[in-house]
């Protein structure tokens, strides 16, 4: 319940993409390595999980970039 109360800080009323978006930018602002541990924390996320996506994101830039788009 608290989680989801918590959650509802990056909701965007019109999209759940752009909730995720929400959700990444906070993330990303959070620029030290403990300071993301602990925005996770306390926001009821998985921190392995939003390192992945940050991953794949960096991968897929990269592909983009690559074909030179």
């Amino acid at each position: 319940m608290l989680s989801r109360l918590k959650q509802q800080t990056f909701l965007h009323p019109d999209s759940d993409f752009l909730t995720y978006c929400n959700l990444w930018e906070a993330y990303t602002n959070a620029t030290m390595t403990s300071t993301r541990y602990e925005f996770c924390y306390k926001n009821y996320l998985n921190c392995v999980s939003l390192h992945e996506i940050g991953s794949a994101r960096r991968q897929f830039i990269d592909l983009l970039s690559g074909i030179g788009f």
